[in-house]
């Protein structure tokens, strides 16, 4: 969980957004269901999401496999990236 809320701040830095969460289907797991999931959901829906910029989490189409997009508030800049490029390394962030 700590590499998701890492990318959700570099995201949000970038202000990238849509951004798309692959969590899987769970096609392989023993009962058929995504494993990670739920607890991938728990965090982006809860303050713990809140508090990352998550404003909106919905269900990806089932073309998009076990997926949700998400909607990330813009962060403020901060003095360090006041030099960055607006477009500079969000390439990672998008789908």
């Amino acid at each position: 969980m700590a590499l998701l809320e890492a990318e959700l701040v570099y995201c949000r830095s970038g202000k990238v957004s849509p951004l798309l969460v692959i969590t899987g289907r769970g096609s392989h797991s023993i009962e058929g269901q995504s494993v990670l999931r739920p607890h991938v959901e728990s965090l982006l829906r809860g303050p713990e999401g809140r508090a990352l910029g998550v404003l909106e989490v919905r269900e990806a189409p089932r073309s998009k496999g076990g997926a949700l997009w998400l909607r990330l508030a813009s962060a403020e800049p901060k003095a360090a990236d006041s030099d960055r490029e607006p477009g500079d390394d969000d390439e990672d962030c998008q789908e």
